[in-house]
Parts: C-alpha cells; sequence; structure tokens
C-alpha cells in the first residue's frame, strides 16, 4: 500500500472532524446531555452497519472488547470537547490540542513502535511550530484556552494509542469495531444521566436535528484514520492528523467568523507541510 494512502484518508477524515467539531462549538451548550443526542441519533445508523457485517461475515472477532474499551476513551473525549468549546475558542483549543497530541502520542507508542525517521521528527516539529502560531497570543501557558487544549489533546492521544493497538495488533475490524464503541458510548452515557431521564424525549425533540449530522460525521471521520493506522505509524497518523487543525481553522473563518493573523496563516502553511513531509 502506498505511503501516501493513509495521508489521503487522513485528510478526508479532516475535513469530516473539523465539520463535526464546529458543529458540536456552534451548538453552544456545555452539557453532556448533547453527547448523548447526537450518539442516540447514531444508533439506527450503527446497528445498520453491525448488522450488515454480522450477516456478511458472522465474526467479531477482539472487537467486541476492544470496542469497549474505545468506547470509554472516546466518551471521555466527548465530553472533555463539548465542555472545552463551551468555555473557550475553537480557534486556541483546536490547535493546542492537535499540536500536543501527536507528542504525547509519538512519545507513548516508542514503548511498541518504531522511533520516527528524521522525516517523522521534522514534520512533528513543523506542525508543534504551526499550531504555535496558529494558537496565537492567546494560546499561552496560563491561557483557559490553552488549558482545555492540553485536557483535549491528553484524551485525544489516549484513544489514538489505544485505535493503533487494536488495528496493529488486534488487527480488528473496522465496521463492528466502530459500531461496538459508539453503540456503547451511547448505553454509558445513558447509564450517566439516568436519573435526567425525565429529559430525554424532550431534547431529542429539540436537538435531534442538530446532533444528526454530527452523528454521521463524527463515526465516519473516526473510521477513516482507523483505516489509516492499519498501513501507517501511530507517530505518522498522529502527526498528520494535525492537518484537522488547518482545516478547523478554515472553518473557524468561514462560518464563524474568526479573522487569523499572518502569524496563524503561517501557522496553517507549516502545519500542512509537516502533514506532507510525515508521509516520507
Amino acid at each position: 500500500m502506498s505511503q501516501m494512502t493513509p495521508l489521503l484518508l487522513i485528510a478526508a477524515g479532516a475535513v469530516l472532524h473539523a465539520w463535526w467539531n464546529y458543529l458540536v462549538k456552534r451548538s453552544g451548550s456545555d452539557d453532556v446531555m448533547f453527547v448523548w443526542c447526537y450518539g442516540i441519533v447514531s444508533l439506527p445508523l450503527l446497528a445498520m452497519a453491525l448488522v450488515g457485517w454480522l450477516l456478511h461475515d458472522g465474526s467479531l472477532g477482539p472487537a467486541w472488547w476492544a470496542g469497549v474499551v474505545s468506547m470509554m476513551l472516546h466518551t471521555s473525549y466527548a465530553v472533555v470537547l463539548q465542555k472545552a468549546y463551551a468555555r473557550a475558542d475553537m480557534s486556541v483549543v483546536y490547535p493546542v490540542s492537535r499540536g500536543l497530541a501527536p507528542v504525547l502520542v509519538t512519545l507513548a507508542s516508542l514503548a511498541w513502535a518504531a522511533s520516527p525517521t528524521r522525516w517523522g521528527w521534522t514534520a512533528m516539529v513543523l506542525v508543534i511550530a504551526g499550531s504555535a502560531c496558529v494558537g496565537g497570543g492567546e494560546a499561552s501557558p496560563g491561557g483557559r484556552g490553552a488549558v482545555w487544549g492540553v485536557l483535549v489533546a491528553a484524551v485525544t492521544s489516549s484513544y489514538t494509542l489505544w485505535d493503533a493497538f487494536a488495528a496493529e495488533v488486534l488487527h480488528v475490524a473496522v465496521i463492528p469495531y466502530m459500531a461496538l464503541s459508539g453503540a456503547g458510548q451511547s448505553l454509558l452515557l445513558t447509564g450517566v444521566l439516568w436519573r435526567r431521564r425525565g429529559e430525554f424525549g424532550s431534547r431529542l425533540r429539540s436537538d435531534g436535528l442538530r446532533a444528526l449530522p454530527i452523528s454521521l460525521l463524527a463515526p465516519l471521520s473516526y473510521a477513516l484514520v482507523i483505516l489509516a493506522l492499519q498501513s501507517g505509524t501511530p507517530s505518522m497518523v498522529s502527526t498528520a492528523r494535525s492537518l484537522n487543525v488547518a482545516v478547523g481553522s478554515l472553518f473557524a473563518i468561514l462560518f464563524l467568523r474568526e479573522r487569523p493573523s499572518r502569524t496563524s496563516w503561517l501557522g496553517i502553511g507549516l502545519i500542512c507541510c509537516g502533514a506532507i513531509v510525515s508521509a516520507f
């Protein structure tokens, strides 16, 4: 398989990921109930995908228990992300989280994966520099946006490492892995929010349409990344996923009317260069 294949998958996933992150930001809610809402709305799609897989293949393999771990990590990510976007600017949280995540993933994956090549380290430096430029002065170590960005980076790194392990070591099939993880997340949040079950119906009626595109875009973006992990290293995939910063910044410019500085434009260019270099 071509070295460019993971990059192309990640580029497509970056567009979908930035799109649903923008929709989460636009929701203006820090309530976990909204995360529950778009998880519940996605259940029919996940159920159809899982049933179709079982009828075609007939086996889950290790996907059933790997999906449970993935569910817990992705639920943590979704909750932290929802709160981060409600309390800080997307143009700060997004670059800080995506710039720091490749470093955390690379350092952690050294325990089982090969060390990045010189091109890999160069790509990481470009991405970190670009993310710092995009974040601008607001992303200072003591800034609220930077703090939330670090928290998002931590949970992002956790699920990326687990997805890499599931893809490379366990060789899970993408469809049942994603379906079981997504369905498990909805069930977990239903249990957590059970004391508010009286709100379930009204929230689905009020937020269902807003949640629908997120329920489709989020699993599709993750599926593309897992496919990329089957042919690329965790370090390469995590570094290339910083393309999300560039695409997310463009979404913020076009739809949230955020106006980047010249430094931010330089950062977007550096991130794109880093993502391309990571494939070498």
